[in-house]
C-alpha cells in the first residue's frame, strides 16, 4: 500500500501540491472573513481595536488570496505567509481576549 501510495504522490506530485495549496488559501481567506465579521462587531460596539482587527484581517485575506492564486509561488513563501498568517491570528486572539467583555 505504501509503495502505491508513494508512486501516486511522485506521479502527481505538482497536483498534489497545487491542492494543497489552494485548500490552505481557502482556509485563511475563510478564517479572515471570520475575523472581518469579528472587527464590525467590535466597531459596532465602539471598542477602539476594531481597527487594528480590521486591518489584520484584511492582511490575512490578502496572504490567503495569494497562497490560493499564485501557481508560481514556492514552498518558502507559502510557508512565510502561513508563518505571518499564524503571528496575525495570535494578535487577533489577544485583541479578543481582551475585548471579551464588550462583546458578550
Amino acid at each position: 500500500m505504501a509503495v502505491v501510495i508513494g508512486i501516486i504522490t511522485i506521479a502527481y506530485s505538482e497536483t498534489i501540491g497545487t491542492i494543497f495549496r489552494v485548500i490552505i488559501g481557502i482556509w485563511i481567506i475563510y478564517s479572515s472573513l471570520i475575523r472581518i465579521n469579528l472587527a464590525m462587531k467590535l466597531k459596532a460596539m465602539d471598542v477602539n481595536a476594531w481597527s487594528y482587527s480590521l486591518l489584520l484581517a484584511v492582511i490575512m485575506f490578502v496572504c490567503g488570496l495569494f497562497i490560493a492564486m499564485n501557481s508560481g509561488s514556492v514552498i518558502v513563501t507559502i510557508g512565510i505567509i502561513i508563518i505571518v498568517y499564524s503571528v496575525i491570528d495570535i494578535i487577533e486572539d489577544i485583541i479578543f481576549m481582551k475585548n471579551v467583555k464588550e462583546i458578550f
